[in-house]
């Protein structure tokens, strides 16, 4: 589902409009899709929780629903 929504925001071209640190989370998640939560959080430039990584996630596919 994460996936396969920001392969659509990338496919109708709104990805680089996105802040920065969705975009980071993003390129994160399709670079290791079986990562868990908290490994992604621990590889950003800025770690954050797991809980905000999955904030982040979600964010990202109400925006691929919305577009």
């Amino acid at each position: 589902m994460q996936i396969q929504a920001i392969e659509k925001i990338k496919r109708k071209k709104k990805f680089s409009s996105l802040p920065i640190n969705l975009q980071e989370i993003a390129e994160l998640r399709i670079e290791n899709p079986d990562s868990t939560l908290e490994e992604l959080g621990k590889m950003l430039r800025e770690p954050i929780g797991k809980s905000g990584v999955n904030h982040r996630l979600k964010k990202l596919i109400e925006i691929a629903e919305d577009i």
